[in-house]
This record gives C-alpha cells, sequence and structure tokens, in this order.
C-alpha cells in the first residue's frame, strides 16, 4: 500500500512539474500573442485609414482579426485559472499530505523495529542458562507492548494510505470536471466571436478578388513596358534592386530538438532571474531609501539568502548561453553537474526551510505599514512585475524545472550517446536532492 501510494505521489509530483512549465509557456504565448494583436491592429488601423479601397479592407480584416485573437486570450486567461487552481492542489498534496504520510511511515518502521528488538532480547534469553523470572517477565511484556504498538500503526498506517488515495481520487475528479467545464466554456464562446465577425469574410473575399485582379493588370502592364525597352538598355531588373544585389542566404528552417529544449530552459532561466534579480533591484532598493520601512532584522528574515541565489543563478544563465552559442554542445549533464554542488542545494535547502518565516514577517510589516502596501504597488504598476511575496515565492520549486529538464532530455537523445548515463545520473540526483529539500521545508512549515 505504501508503495502504490508513493507511486501516486511521484506521478503528481512530475504532473505538477508538466504543469507549472506547461502554464509558463502560455503566460509567454498569452504576452506575444497580446503584443501581435496589438502590432495587427496598429497597422489595420493605419491601413484602413487611407483612400485606397484594397487597403482599407485588409486594414478593417487585420483590427477584426487582433480582436478576435485578444478576445481568445482573454478566455484562455479564464482556462488557465482553472490549470493554476489543479496545479496548486498538486503542489498541496505532494508538499503537504505526502510528507505527512512519509512521517507516519517512519514512525511505523521505527515500531516494527522496536518490536523485532524486543522479540530478539527475549529469544537471546531464552538460550542462557541463568536468567532470572522477574527479567523474563519483564523482557516479554516489552515484547508485547511493542507488538501491540507495531499492530496499532499498521491498521493506522494502512487506513490512512487508502483513504487518502480514495480521497485524492475523489478531489482530482472534481478538479478535472471543473477543468473540462472550463475547457468547454472556452470552446463555446471562442465559438460565439468567430460567428459574429465571420459575417465580414464574404466582403473581405470580394476585395481580395478585386486586388487580384488589379495585381493581374499590373504586371501586364510591366511585360508590355519591358518589352517595349531597347536591347541595350540597361536592365530593369538591376534597376530595381540596385547593384550589390545578392541572392538570399538560406536559412535553417529546422533545429536541433536538444538545442530546442536548451533554448527553452534559457528562455526560462532568464525570467527567472530577472524576476529574483527585481526582489533586490526594485523592491529592497526602494525600501531602503526609508529606513524606517524595513529594519535590518526583518529584512534578513524575508529576503533569506537570495542574494547568494541571484549570484549562483547569473552565473548559471551564462553557462548555458555560452553552450547554446558553442552548440552542439554534447556534455549538458556534465555542466549542471559541475556548477550544482551540493552547497547549491543546501543553499536552497536553506530557503526553502525559512520561506515560511519570510511569508510571516512579510505579512506583519505590511498590515502594520501602510506605506509599506502603497509602495508595493507602486513597484508593480510601474515596472510591471509580480508582487514581493509571488517573487519571493519563485525559488521554491526552481529545481523542478530542471527535473523536468532532464526528464525531456533523455527523451530526446539516444541510450548510445556518451551523455546518456550522466544526464540519469543528474536526474536521480536532482530528484533526491529536491526531494530532501522539500521534506525539509514541510517539516519546517510544521
Amino acid at each position: 500500500a505504501n508503495n502504490r501510494f508513493q507511486d501516486y505521489v511521484l506521478m503528481q509530483s512530475r504532473l505538477t512539474n508538466k504543469y507549472k512549465a506547461s502554464l509558463e509557456a502560455q503566460t509567454n504565448l498569452q504576452d506575444a500573442n497580446n503584443e501581435l494583436a496589438i502590432c495587427i491592429h496598429e497597422f489595420g488601423k493605419k491601413m484602413a485609414a487611407t483612400e485606397e479601397s484594397g487597403n482599407a479592407s485588409l486594414g478593417t480584416c487585420m483590427m477584426k482579426i487582433s480582436e478576435v485573437v485578444m478576445a481568445q486570450e482573454r478566455l484562455k486567461s479564464q482556462q488557465r485559472a482553472a490549470e493554476q487552481e489543479m496545479m496548486q492542489h498538486f503542489l498541496d498534496f505532494v508538499n503537504t499530505t505526502a510528507p505527512g504520510i512519509r512521517s507516519q511511515k517512519q514512525r511505523f518502521d521505527n515500531a516494527q523495529q522496536d518490536y523485532l528488538d524486543a522479540s530478539l532480547r527475549l529469544r537471546e534469553m531464552g538460550m542462557k542458562s541463568k536468567v532470572k523470572l522477574e527479567e523474563v517477565r519483564r523482557a516479554e511484556t516489552d515484547k508485547m507492548e511493542k507488538k501491540a504498538h507495531y499492530h496499532l500503526l499498521t491498521i493506522s498506517l494502512l487506513d490512512t494510505l487508502n483513504t487518502s488515495v480514495h480521497e485524492e481520487n475523489a478531489a482530482l475528479l472534481n478538479i478535472f470536471t471543473k477543468w473540462m467545464e472550463s475547457v468547454s466554456d472556452f470552446t463555446a464562446e471562442s465559438n460565439q466571436i468567430l460567428s459574429r465577425e465571420v459575417s465580414h469574410v464574404p466582403a473581405w473575399k470580394e476585395a481580395a478578388a478585386s486586388e487580384t485582379k488589379l495585381k493581374n493588370e499590373q504586371k501586364k502592364k510591366s511585360a508590355d513596358l519591358i518589352r517595349n525597352l531597347n536591347s541595350d538598355s540597361e536592365n530593369p531588373a538591376m534597376v530595381l534592386m540596385g547593384p550589390k544585389a545578392t541572392p538570399a542566404m538560406s536559412v535553417r528552417m529546422t533545429q536541433d530538438p536538444v538545442q530546442k529544449l536548451l533554448d527553452q530552459l534559457i528562455r526560462n532561466e532568464r525570467k527567472y532571474v530577472h524576476g529574483i534579480v527585481a526582489t533586490q533591484n526594485l523592491y529592497l532598493a526602494e525600501f531602503k531609501k526609508d529606513a524606517s520601512l524595513l529594519s535590518p532584522d526583518d529584512e534578513k528574515k524575508i529576503f533569506m539568502n537570495i542574494g547568494d541565489l541571484i549570484d549562483f543563478h547569473q552565473r548559471l544563465l551564462k553557462a548555458l548561453e555560452k553552450a547554446y552559442n558553442c552548440w552542439p554542445f554534447p556534455h549538458l549533464a556534465g555542466l549542471f553537474l559541475d556548477l550544482f554542488k551540493m552547497d547549491v542545494f543546501l543553499m536552497y535547502g536553506d530557503y526553502v526551510r525559512q520561506i515560511s518565516g519570510s511569508r510571516s514577517t512579510l505579512k506583519k510589516v505590511k498590515h502594520k505599514k501602510e506605506q509599506w502596501k502603497n509602495l508595493n504597488k507602486s513597484i508593480q504598476q510601474r515596472h510591471d512585475i509580480g508582487s514581493l511575496s509571488e517573487l519571493l515565492a519563485l525559488p521554491q520549486y526552481r529545481l523542478g524545472a530542471y527535473i523536468s529538464f532532464f526528464e525531456d532530455y533523455l527523451e530526446a537523445i539516444q541510450e548510445t550517446e556518451p551523455d546518456y548515463i550522466p544526464a540519469v545520473d543528474t536526474l536521480q540526483h536532482f530528484e533526491e536532492c529536491y526531494e530532501d529539500i522539500l521534506d525539509n521545508g514541510a517539516r519546517a512549515t510544521r
């Protein structure tokens, strides 16, 4: 039962990492789509303002497309809220429920060992020639007490394991049901938006046909003009292109799948570094301008050792970018093993263990000082970043991103490649260290 439960926890832990990466990717995509939609809308607006009918039709079409894209991104944002709730449930299960049951399993293991030790002591007494009857009775009583305690913990652990799985199954079914409903709502609203805008399509098709006709007429005029040129005249193609025109360079349309994974990791790493650097360069720098806002003790409790994390991840980012620029780079696993020494994991362990106290101190300071709250809000609005509490939470699960990367990396490379075995070892090392960090963090919270 315990093995089945631990498999359940491992599955949810991996699912959490995948969801987190997916939500980050979706957020990045939403930002890009919104920027694209704004650009399309502005360009379409300028085109629609011209007197030429083809330009005006194209401009109107582009504006409508941008409106559809922005509307769909708003709907997707609502859907992601449901996915965020789902991921939060997984996090709660993996970081709270699972460690609690691991602790109960440890008590069960200790009771089992105590019972075996008591049985062994009684057996050794029976093998001795001279033993006091009172000692034998005490040993027998101790054995029976240990046995009763062991049996009680056995029943309790088995009941907890089975109950937890049933409760989690019910909770997941409810969450997935909500998610399906949100997807259904998203699809229905998207169809409504498209149905509303599709009425413009016939007019756009007519405008496209008109533009095609004008193109053919212009092409015929150009052909007639070229035929009428004297044979010794300057090449019209050179007149149009200029004397320095050169053939277009071929563009590599494909990319190594491993390089794509590294590219995505670098993008996420830049975003992560940007977030944790903001805690120092924006929030802490602003708070230090007024000594009454933050005492040295509160500063230490709130920001912990995030400065050390910033230094490390800036070095990591440079190393990853260097590997990408020197592609092909056949030793990614070695790069991680060289950089992620045990002191880095200890640094993360200290951070995760103190994060609960950091949140409590931050909450206390916010409630006491209205100026702090206003300044925090002002920084968010001016720099378009998350709140301080959100940015400080980023390192808590960062190591999971590297675990996800190596899971995908192992799927992308062949088992015969030199980096495969080191990558397996790296993944296992990260998983073990990350699990210990989360367990210690959960115990510190309790």
